[in-house]
């Protein structure tokens, strides 16, 4: 995506083993994660501001993808949508707030 606005072959070159290499940390920092008290696995949420992508942040798109790929690569860290990681790890607790953020209730 980003390729078209270098200009040489060896700017392409550094932008690609940049993103590798940016990739490669973020998915070694997930994988860092040391489990839980009770000894489960850990979930690690993401969020992206997708506005930004193609915008403010041009690499992003292609960042993503790589990390993707790295995780692919990596035992111990694995991609899921949010639906399946709450089926695989139901919430222990719940907490429901109201909209100026005061707790409302707190249930186990």
């Amino acid at each position: 995506m980003f390729e078209h606005l270098l200009t040489d072959g060896l700017s392409l070159m550094v932008f690609q083993a940049a993103l590798k290499q940016h990739a490669k940390h973020f998915v070694s920092l997930l994988q860092n994660i040391e489990p839980l008290e009770d000894g489960s696995d850990p979930v690690a949420v993401c969020m992206f501001d997708f506005e930004l992508f193609g915008h403010w942040w041009f690499e992003g798109v292609d960042f993503l993808a790589e990390v993707f790929r790295e995780v692919e690569r990596t035992p111990g860290v694995l991609a899921t949508t949010a639906s399946q990681g709450i089926a695989a790890s139901p919430p222990r607790e719940v907490i429901t707030m109201l909209r100026d953020a005061k707790l409302v209730e707190r249930s186990r």
